[in-house]
């Protein structure tokens, strides 16, 4: 991933800035450590730079959840939409060495609980049950599908609470959900483009270093199946994880 002004680095030949590249993390095969960077920062982002969590010390990180040490009634409480999706399972993975209280959604728990309990999440839901009269209370909530769902995120989110999307179809859902009537006062909500860089990217790399952090690829096809790939992702696809493009 380079800087959004200088796009098109799947090519076999790429100018990047130093600030825009990290070591690769020991251990990591080349097609595990391309698909971390975009989605893994930004989760980085929205849950430390704009929710506003504490970064972790990584010496205070010895196992998964080694942070963990409130009672979960004095944590904060966080809600990830889309949470098996590219951009949420870093966030579960993220949140679970945050020391917060982490509430992992998405649209089936008989196919999703017990991966997302893996990753680090407290407890599991399903969107129906967000959406329905069995409203939970979250300080920070975000967002990574957008639509009725993230509609829904302000009847579970507290006052003086955070609101973050990262859906590209939701980047004017603020002001759409004020006219909609939606939105409540005093909560901080927010739509943002990742910028990244090598202090995020130097970090998520020690993470993954100590197994803290794993990225999931899915497929990979050469570059001259660009094509084919694009047809992948653009259908219906079972399993987990990114389709990586490799050069030979």
């Amino acid at each position: 991933m380079t800087d959004g002004d200088r796009p098109c680095t799947w090519a076999e030949y790429c100018i990047v800035m130093e600030d825009e590249v990290a070591l690769k993390p020991k251990g990591l095969a080349w097609d595990a450590a391309a698909a971390m960077p975009l989605s893994a920062m930004t989760a980085y982002e929205a849950l430390y730079d704009h929710a506003g969590i504490s970064v972790p010390a990584l010496e205070d990180i010895s196992r998964p959840g080694g942070r963990r040490s409130q009672t979960s009634e004095h944590k904060q409480r966080l809600l990830i939409t889309g949470a098996a999706g590219a951009v949420g399972l870093y966030l579960v993975q993220l949140a679970s060495v945050s020391d917060v209280y982490t509430v992992a959604a998405t649209s089936s728990n008989a196919r999703n609980k017990e991966f997302l309990q893996t990753l680090g999440a407290d407890e599991t839901v399903e969107y129906s049950d967000l959406l329905s009269g069995n409203k939970k209370s979250f300080d920070v909530i975000i967002d990574t599908v957008g639509g009725s769902t993230l509609s829904g995120c302000w009847e579970n989110i507290k006052e003086g609470g955070t609101i973050i999307s990262v859906d590209s179809a939701s980047y004017d859902f603020v002001a759409d959900h004020q006219k909609r009537s939606l939105s409540k006062e005093g909560v901080k909500a927010l739509w943002f483009i990742v910028k990244g860089g090598r202090r995020v990217l130097g970090f998520l790399a020690q993470l993954a270093e100590m197994d803290m952090l794993r990225p999931f690829v899915l497929q990979t096809y050469p570059l001259s199946e660009v094509r084919q790939a694009y047809d992948h992702t653009n259908g219906r696809y079972s399993g987990r994880g990114k389709v990586i493009l490799t050069i030979n």
